[in-house]
């Protein structure tokens, strides 16, 4: 293509460019619009919050609510028009456990109010709790509905045959949407309803109401795990080791709580006795709250001791993890509290596998079919003879101990070997979940009991 030609086309097609541009814009061609929402207008019910209030203790946390039991939060709005407006409950978070009712504010209800009492902010209601929501709101400006509030309950309107049903908000008039619940269960929840309103002032978005609300059983322990691990105990000494709780309500300001009889925890756990509790003062209760970031209305500290030896009797050489049992009028079951650490003596169990797994013997995971064998050294003082507690072995456990000690040892040795037939046993054993109980070896050392933990998880493949 010759220079000439090459510079016709160019011209061309340029040419052709700005037709179409003329044309585009030029001759009325525009871009498509993308048209904006319609503009809901001003909304029919003004609320001073739409969301649910902080936690008492932790602003950054939501109010703690007692598992199965009633609790609402309260949503203060106004009716700024001259014309009334109608409401309609279109969703809840929860058809079962979620309901919403609405109550006006009667008339004079203003002068009866503290002063700082009308502002921004929802109120809660705590179950058999609920004057802590009145003076939560109170403390943040909120009015608060009195017993002479008339609660009107607003159903669904998707269904009903005969129509949606509404409830009539008067003009200028005042109220509160109260979002209520029942039957939690423990955990955090997000609560919510939404609504519509009608009105001849015009259009107006939907409202959402919405509670974040964390369910918590009416006694809770500190720590959360329920254990608390021990210093080691020694062979002859006889300083016991003692383990503190912290067992609380967020939700009561009194319950009971009370540990089995003496004879019976010597019958259960001969060396390991729980005091009475002490009931915490109102100051040690704020601290507690501070430290821990969460609401704690009445409390007691409970200490766990554990002896190496007691009356004449000796608590087995091992580790050990006991829990004792404690009851109280809030909840229908014992609260268990585990004491977890070990009592060294004269007889040591040497895996081979680190620290981790010392004085215990760890399986890991294996072929439930095929079973496993594991081989560890059992190390002793000398004048110390070590036997298999034959009595106490679990079934599905095969345990044999092997003299390896040379004659002019210093420190006594066998080789215990413990193995499980193929197909003996299935799933997780040994450990805080085993549902079997205690899967431990036992041996005697010169009489002595020594606990051998025994722990794995036979899969099936």
């Amino acid at each position: 293509m010759s220079a000439k030609q090459m510079a016709m086309l160019t011209a061309m097609v340029v040419a052709l460019v700005v037709i179409v541009t003329l044309l585009k814009f030029g001759l009325g061609g525009r871009e498509p619009q993308v048209k904006p929402p319609p503009d809901p207008g001003k909304p029919h019910l003004k609320f001073a919050s739409t969301e649910g209030p902080p936690g008492r203790s932790d602003p950054e946390r939501p109010p703690e609510q007692e598992a199965k039991s009633e609790g609402h939060c309260d949503f203060w709005f106004t009716n700024e028009n001259e014309v009334p407006v109608e409401v309609f409950l279109t969703k809840v978070s929860c058809n079962a456990c979620v309901s919403l009712k609405i109550g006006l504010a009667p008339e004079g209800w203003q002068e009866a109010q503290p002063a700082a009492a009308v502002g921004l902010g929802p109120a809660v209601g705590l179950g058999p709790l609920a004057g802590l929501g009145a003076a939560a709101q109170a403390a943040s400006q909120t009015p608060a509905p009195g017993p002479d509030v008339t609660w009107a309950a607003l159903e669904l309107e998707e269904g009903k045959s005969d129509g949606p049903k509404s409830s009539t908000v008067p003009p200028k008039a005042k109220g509160w949407m109260r979002l209520g619940w029942k039957d939690q269960q423990a955990g955090g929840k997000r609560l919510s309803a939404d609504l519509r309103t009608a009105s001849s002032a015009g259009r107006a978005a939907p409202i959402h109401l919405e509670a974040l609300v964390h369910f918590v059983d009416p006694v809770q322990v500190l720590p959360p795990t329920k254990e608390v691990p021990v210093d080691a105990l020694l062979s002859g000494d006889p300083r016991p080791r003692v383990a503190k709780f912290t067992v609380y309500s967020s939700t009561r300001r009194s319950f009971t709580l009370q540990p089995e009889s003496e004879k019976a925890q010597q019958a259960r756990h001969p060396f390991v006795t729980c005091g009475q509790p002490t009931a915490l003062t109102d100051e040690q209760c704020r601290t507690l709250e501070k430290e821990h970031r969460t609401d704690i209305l009445c409390a007691y500290r409970v200490e766990v001791t554990v002896w190496e030896r007691l009356e004449g009797r000796e608590h087995d050489l091992g580790p050990f993890r006991t829990t004792v049992a404690l009851k109280s009028d809030a909840l229908p079951d014992d609260i268990g509290l585990t004491v977890s650490g070990v009592v060294r003596g004269p007889v040591t169990v040497v895996s081979g596998e680190g620290d981790a797994n010392k004085d215990r013997i760890a399986f890991g995971a294996f072929p439930r079919s095929i079973g496993a064998i594991k081989t560890v050294t059992v190390e002793a003082d000398p004048g110390v003879n070590v036997v298999i507690d034959k009595e106490k072995a679990p079934e599905f456990l095969k345990a044999e101990l092997k003299d390896d000690s040379p004659g002019a040892a210093r420190r006594k040795t066998w080789t215990l070997t413990v193995s499980i037939p193929a197909n003996a046993v299935s799933g997780p054993f040994g450990g805080p979940a085993d549902p079997a109980g205690d899967t431990t070896i036992y041996l005697k050392a010169n009489g002595r009991g020594v606990r051998i933990p025994v722990s794995g998880n036979a899969i099936q493949r």
